[in-house]
């Protein structure tokens, strides 16, 4: 019995040990339990994050309260940076606050330290690592960093991706040894998750940046097509301006270009105004107080001679911007046109839409845009040299016989009215011999002014010969002509003219097809004796071809 007694006393005693034992272990199972749980509750939390903004607020918060520290600040780097520089991207309690994106710059020649963080380790810093930071701002801000108890490096593929500095605990004391292996296991998935995010933000610019290569290339070739349909200067100069304004979500804009008889920028068109009435009449050329600048003056002025682009984001702030209170312009996009390296004007974009402001996408933009304008403006404006008149800016004779042939047989084809006025200017001879030539070339300048104000855009006004012009006036019948006639006829003999003392007048004859002539050669022969007959019968006349 004795022997069975001592049996049982000694297997109570092992139990308790055993029981201990299995305490103990229940103890460290449970706080590795605590840590596990915690860890995979960390990673789950970030999982969902592929904005870089999210992941970085969220990974500094989670490390910031599992910790228990008072405070945190988090430094990132680019994907592609290796120049060891390092952003300010997130910071909570820290006081007073760091500078807003404050960038630091860890020396390179200090490998050690840098060897430390690409460990990938969390680890508690020495006094000396404040040595290893060198910020842009005062030397006593880096000081700020180093309340710092505790480092944690956020590494993927020796890549060091962001670096988490976390203060004191709460409630004083060094961070653990469960502390440090729960920062080395959550800053390893977390690696992963920034390196995903940096690829797909990344992604998303490229995918951006293609979108936005692929619209401007489609742009450009619309442009590029449209602008070869295009002859005459203005609708081109209007195109690519319409153009242009949609390309950047502009309100508004206007071209300019060189006057080499003045050495002056003039306007040649606009669009987008809040007065339609002004609009129309600079793109009319009648506005004789639209801006014009000298190279060198104000922003488009200083642009043309730079032969540089500029973006003025406040023009009230702006010394070389003028007639700030006339242009409603808030802000500007400014282009150079150049043809072979010859600045021949400028591009002028006005007001981004919904408040934004200009960038460097819009410039690079309209810089394309420009460099394919400027060919097809300088083509044009030789072409219209060559069949331009110099002196009254009205096609030349040989321009217009090739446009009556192709009207005469538009005409004929789709069965339409066709109008001819001849205009001639009563008495020149004696306006050039007793005022001189000089005063002789102003008064034709000013008809053909009164001219091209007198009838419509598709109208084709040409100095027929000396003091005659003469007028195509497609899809218009014989009393169409003749309302014209008049009108123009009493804006000359009502007009002012410069160095005269006497009446300015003309004579117009007028002729319609097919019924004063079935050819082009025919309806020129009317029209010719229609003002003849004007001019028999006293002159400051419009007469009607009357076929006997």
């Amino acid at each position: 019995m004795q022997d069975h007694a001592n049996i049982d006393f000694l297997s109570i005693e092992d139990a308790k040990e055993h029981l201990k034992y299995l305490e103990k272990s229940n103890r460290i199972l449970d706080q590795k339990l605590f840590e596990l749980t915690k860890l995979v509750n960390s990673i789950s939390a970030i999982e969902n994050y592929e904005e870089s903004k999210k992941l970085f607020r969220v990974f500094s918060n989670i490390l910031k309260e599992n910790l228990k520290s008072r405070l945190t600040a988090l430094f990132a780097s680019r994907m592609d940076d290796l120049s060891h520089q390092m952003m300010l991207v997130y910071q909570d309690g820290v006081i007073p606050p760091l500078p807003d994106k404050w960038i630091v710059s860890i020396k390179e020649q200090e490998n050690l330290f840098w060897s430390k963080l690409l460990n990938g380790e969390p680890y508690e810093p020495t006094d000396s690592d404040g040595r290893f930071w060198s910020p842009q701002t005062a030397s006593q801000t880096a000081q700020k960093l180093f309340w710092a108890r505790l480092i944690v490096p956020v590494v993927h593929n020796r890549q060091l991706h962001a670096v988490a500095i976390l203060g004191e605990k709460i409630g004083g004391g060094r961070y653990s040894a469960s502390d440090l292996r729960y920062c080395s296991e959550f800053s390893r998935h977390a690696a992963s998750r920034f390196h995903l995010a940096a690829l797909y933000e990344k992604s998303l610019i490229n995918r951006k940046e293609l979108d936005r290569t692929l619209n401007n290339l489609s742009i450009l070739y619309d442009v590029g097509r449209s602008l070869n349909c295009v002859q005459d200067l203005k609708s081109l100069l209007l195109n690519i301006l319409t153009q242009a304004i949609a390309a950047t979500s502009a309100q508004k804009g206007s071209i300019m270009l060189w006057d080499p008889s003045t050495n002056k920028l003039v306007v040649r068109v606009v669009k987008g105004l809040p007065d339609l009435k002004t609009e129309e009449r600079i793109n009319a050329g009648e506005d004789g107080n639209c801006i014009a600048l000298f190279p060198g003056q104000g922003v488009a002025g200083k642009v043309f001679s730079a032969k540089k682009p500029l973006i003025v984001q406040q023009t009230n702030n702006d010394p070389e911007y003028v007639n700030k209170e006339n242009t409603y312009a808030q802000s500007i996009l400014c282009v150079p046109l150049l043809a072979a390296d010859d600045a021949i004007g400028v591009i002028n974009i006005t007001n981004k839409n919904n408040g934004q402001v200009f960038n460097q996408d819009d410039l690079a933009m309209i810089s394309m845009l420009a460099n394919q304008a400027a060919v097809a403006i300088n083509k044009t404006q030789f072409y219209e040299m060559a069949i331009t008149d110099e002196l009254t800016k009205l096609y030349i004779r040989r321009y217009f016989n090739l446009k009556i042939r192709k009207e005469v047989s538009r005409a004929l084809r789709y069965d339409l009215h066709l109008s001819l006025a001849m205009i001639d200017i009563d008495h020149f001879k004696i306006i050039n011999d007793t005022f001189g030539h000089p005063t002789g070339d102003l008064v034709l300048k000013e008809v053909a002014r009164l001219i091209k104000t007198s009838v419509r855009t598709v109208d084709i006004c040409s100095r027929y010969g000396g003091e005659e012009f003469a007028v195509i006036l497609p899809e218009t019948d014989i009393n169409g002509a003749f309302k014209m006639a008049e009108r123009l006829r009493l804006a000359v003999a009502s007009g002012k003219f410069p160095r005269i003392t006497q009446q300015v007048t003309i004579s117009i004859g007028l002729a319609s097809f097919p019924h004063d002539g079935k050819t082009y050669a025919e309806l020129i022969s009317a029209a010719d004796k229609a003002l003849y007959e004007a001019k028999r019968l006293g002159r400051n006349y419009s007469h009607a071809f009357c076929r006997m």
